[in-house]
């Protein structure tokens, strides 16, 4: 929920990190070898200003020792996130 020019608006959102410059230069590169077998003509640098950013997952350096002192806040946002979806609010 957000709040828009004519009140409270749903709106998508998405969660993650944004994908390093490396990998979407990767997925650009695999994208323009896969269209130059087919035949066709590319301009690499719109390919890769179109490129998706689907984000990463490998969020390096973390340390489970270090968050398992966390446990209860988690506890507390998937109590939170169940008591929303179940229609009940904060």
């Amino acid at each position: 929920m957000r709040n828009g020019t004519e009140g409270r608006e749903l709106a998508m959102a998405r969660w993650g990190m944004p994908s390093s410059s490396k990998a979407l230069m990767d997925a650009t590169k695999k994208r323009a070898e896969k269209l130059q077998a087919k035949g066709n003509a590319i301009d690499f640098k719109e390919l890769l200003r179109m490129e998706p950013d689907g984000g990463t997952t490998n969020i390096r350096n973390v340390k489970l020792d270090e968050m398992a002192g966390s446990r209860k806040p988690l506890r507390g946002a998937v109590h939170l996130i169940q008591r929303v979806q179940q229609g009940r609010g904060r």
